[in-house]
């Protein structure tokens, strides 16, 4: 098998993520209701309304834009790494 090119694996990840995160973002702005009730199953059912912001700025969007694609980024980039090392 070939080894992962870790820059593309990086890119597409973090792309990906990135995409979602805008996506889930837009929903909790435009229907912040709907959108606790569809996240509820993802976190086993755990309710977090009242822990949830109650307004999206921009500027935590932001920071949680760079938080999640930085996590992401170096996610994709162990992953690569501990993958590669086994294909030795």
């Amino acid at each position: 098998m070939e080894k992962i090119n870790q820059d593309a694996l990086v890119k597409a990840v973090t792309g990906t993520t990135g995409i979602l995160y805008v996506i889930c973002a837009l929903l909790f702005y435009v229907a912040p209701a709907k959108a606790l009730g569809w996240i509820a199953p993802v976190l086993h059912g755990i309710d977090i309304t009242k822990i949830a912001a109650q307004n999206l700025t921009f500027s935590s969007f932001l920071i949680g834009l760079i938080e999640v694609l930085v996590i992401s980024a170096v996610i994709a980039y162990v992953f690569a790494k501990i993958y590669n090392r086994g294909r030795k």
